[in-house]
Formats: C-alpha cells, sequence, structure tokens
C-alpha cells in the first residue's frame, strides 16, 4: 500500500523534537507574563504566536537540511538509528528534502523580518532571528556545517536556548534582562541532552562517517558524566532560581519529574560499548523529560503571576 505524501513528511521532520522549541517559547512569555504583571493584548500575543511558528520553521528546516547533508556525507546509513530513514529507504528524494529545508527557512526569515517590523525595528529581534536562522541553516549545511566539528552541541545550546527563550520575553517585555539568559540556560542544557543522547548512541557511526561530535571528544565515560550534567544541572540551577526568587517557589515542581531523570541516566549508563542499539530510543525519552520539566515549569510560572 502506497504511503500517503503527508505520513512520508511527517516522518522526515521529526515531530518528536518539538518539544525542544515549544519549551523554549512558552518559558520565554510566561516569565514575561511573570515579571510585568499585566496582562498583554491580543495583538501582543498574536506577536509572540507569529514568532513561535517562524522558531517551528526554523527548526524543521534544521532538520531537514541536516537530513540532506548527513545522508550526503555518509553519516546516516541502513544500520544508523539518528535520522528519519526517509533518504536512506528512499522514501524522499535528496532534492525534495533539501528544497523543502530551504523553502522552510526562507518562509522562516520573510515572517521573523515581519516580527521585526512590528516590534518597531528592534535590532534585538534581528539578532535573535539571525542566531536561529543561521544555526539551522550551518548546523550541517556547507560552508560550516559545525556539527562536524564537534560543536553541535554549543549551536544548539545556543539557539534554542538563551537566543530563542530570549526572543519569546522579548517580544512580550519589550526589552531582555538577565534573569531570562538564566531560564535559557536551563532550556538550553536540557534541548542539549536530547541531543547528546543521540550522539552518544551514534559514536561509532559517526567515528565510520569520519566526522566529530562532542560525545566523540568525551569518550563513554565523559558522555555520560556530561548526561548527568545536563540534566541534573537544569534542576540546580531551578532550585538556585527559586531560593533566590528570581522564579516562583512554585517552580519546585519540576522535582516531579525527577525520576525520570533518574531513569534516563540510568538507561545512559547501562550503554557500554556496541552499537548504541540499548540507547536507540534515548533521544526521544530525553525529549519527553524536557517536556515534562518544561510543562511543569510553566505551570509554576502561571501559579506564581496569579499566586505572588
Amino acid at each position: 500500500m502506497e504511503r500517503s505524501f503527508i505520513s512520508k513528511w511527517i516522518q522526515a521532520i521529526r515531530p518528536f523534537a518539538y518539544p525542544t522549541t515549544f519549551t523554549a517559547a512558552i518559558v520565554g512569555a510566561l516569565y514575561a507574563l511573570l515579571i510585568s504583571r499585566k496582562n498583554f493584548s491580543i495583538k501582543e500575543w498574536s506577536l509572540w504566536l507569529l514568532l513561535t511558528i517562524v522558531a517551528f520553521l526554523f527548526h524543521t528546516a534544521g532538520n531537514l537540511i541536516s537530513e540532506y547533508f548527513d545522508f550526503k556525507h555518509g553519516v546516516d546509513r541502513e544500520d544508523t538509528f539518528g535520522s528519519s530513514n526517509v533518504l536512506v529507504g528512499k522514501i524522499l528524494t535528496p532534492k525534495s528534502v533539501l528544497n523543502a529545508g530551504l523553502g522552510m527557512l526562507i518562509i522562516g526569515a520573510i515572517l521573523g523580518f515581519i516580527v521585526y517590523i512590528l516590534k518597531n525595528y528592534d535590532y534585538k529581534i534581528l539578532i535573535l532571528g539571525g542566531i536561529g536562522f543561521l544555526g539551522a541553516l550551518f548546523y550541517t549545511g556547507w560552508p560550516f556545517n559545525y556539527k562536524y566539528y564537534g560543536l553541535g552541541d554549543l549551536g544548539i545550546f545556543i539557539v534554542f536556548g538563551p537566543a530563542l527563550t530570549s526572543a519569546s520575553f522579548l517580544v512580550l517585555y519589550g526589552d531582555l534582562i538577565k534573569e531570562i539568559f538564566y531560564l535559557g540556560t536551563v532550556v538550553g542544557m536540557l534541548v542539549v541532552s536530547v541531543l547528546h543522547a543521540n550522539n552518544f548512541r551514534d559514536i561509532n557511526q559517526d567515528r565510520r562517517a569520519g566526522i566529530k561530535t562532542f560525545a566523540m571528544l568525551l569518550g563513554e565515560k565523559g558522555s555520560k558524566i556530561y548526561y548527568a550534567f545536563l540534566v541534573f544541572g537544569a534542576y540546580i540551577i531551578i532550585i538556585t532560581l527559586s531560593i533566590l526568587k528570581i522564579v516562583p517557589i512554585y517552580s519546585l515542581l519540576i522535582i516531579l519529574t525527577f525520576p525520570i531523570a533518574i531513569k534516563n541516566q540510568k538507561k545512559i549508563n547501562s550503554q557500554i560499548g556496541g552499537s548504541g542499539e540499548k540507547i536507540s530510543m534515548m533521544d526521544m525519552f530525553s525529549a519527553q523529560h524536557l517536556l515534562g520539566f518544561g510543562i511543569l515549569l510553566s505551570i509554576s510560572l502561571i501559579i506564581g503571576r496569579f499566586f505572588h
């Protein structure tokens, strides 16, 4: 039975990773709501929604462009876990995937420029948007393809952490404050935990393809410690911010996701050599943890807004 056009492209864009974009966008918005102590207008929320659409377009574009270049560089093969398999399995053509990625990137850039205009040409929007655009294009794209040189973690941290969280905050609050960078750091660390779970699993395949990821540079033991740092470090930062009253005390709700974090860490620690098959789903499990953490953090910000 021939698969539908939509199902093929859903497989290509890998929507299971969208919690990364959603979490950054919603946390930035709700922190603006908390700090401002005012009700934003429909126009202001509409602008935030437009910015969030831009973020999702950039994210999707990045996934598709990465799919294309990973396939072209031999990173994605039949025995690898990380790709959507639409190119390896000849479900879609390389040209269609690349064109779709570039098309979404261009549409996102146009909509982002509209946000910039509607925000009275605030240069900070342009800078943050530019970071997202370049991050998506050059993650694996020529000429920088920074993922292949061990810089993927840093790039993804900046794009999905401080940059996107700050942009979401900025369009509502109207300015940037240092506190939003703290929250952006938390989001960025958890987003990188998703990426690192993927890269740790694929160390052998990436080495065979001749590329370098941060997981490869760290090795097996270092990668396990690094994953713990990313995940449990996020808890430590939120607890500290709560003590300092930068976020509401209700933010300690995130502790409810701690058992998931422990479970994921045990799974990561169980990986000893081999092909990575034992942790083949760890990127998805890490994304689920991020989503749960983000939802509880968001709920705490809403509670803090109305019960302070």
